[in-house]
């Protein structure tokens, strides 16, 4: 299943679900004032789909198969471009013979994971913030953690300074050093 949404700025119209992406496009590629934006980023083919306040009429219906979305230019309030945009859902209305993670991304912090990979990145940022404090308090110094729920993430703070994330970047920096000396280097 595929959630369908208008996107401007911090308002969000949610459109509907859909069995496949196919039937999304199809859905959106009717409406007659829809932009349609094509372009290439490193050979790869992307397509955006959005609305213009001021090419959009008063009133307009949207059907498909037998349903109406109403559209008025009145839904959206600036003259920003809204933009559509859809999400694989997990329909938990079916029983599975294994367990099974499903599709799509958690918040840990300040970013997004892959829902296969949220264990994995909570416990290497545990484990990465112990090794810190380990290595830190064995030289006098003073560990803690700080920022969490803040905009840039949460971080290691040594002796009351930012030393260095817990992101993606500083797992991957961290996987890369031979030790933690070698990678806490990069930092200072």
């Amino acid at each position: 299943m595929f959630l369908l949404e208008l996107l401007q700025g911090e308002h969000t119209h949610k459109i509907g679900l859909f069995p496949t992406e196919e039937q999304v496009i199809a859905w959106i590629e009717q409406i007659p004032f829809v932009r349609k934006d094509q372009y290439t980023i490193d050979e790869v083919e992307f397509v955006t789909y959005s609305l213009l306040k001021e090419e959009m009429p008063v009133y307009a219906e949207v059907e498909w198969q037998g349903y109406v979305v109403p559209f008025t230019r009145y839904m959206l309030p600036d003259d920003d471009e809204a933009i559509f945009v859809w999400y694989k859902m997990h329909c938990f209305n079916e029983q599975t013979e294994e367990r099974q993670m499903v599709d799509g991304m958690t918040r840990v912090d300040a970013y997004t994971v892959m829902n296969d990979e949220v264990e994995t990145y909570i416990i290497q940022r545990n484990e990465l913030y112990e090794e810190a404090k380990h290595y830190f308090e064995s030289r006098g110094l003073t560990v803690e953690r700080g920022g969490e729920g803040s905009e840039d993430g949460e971080y290691v703070l040594v002796d009351g300074a930012i030393t260095f994330h817990l992101d993606a970047s500083s797992l991957a920096d961290r996987a890369y050093a031979e030790n933690f000396e070698q990678f806490i280097a990069s930092y200072q």
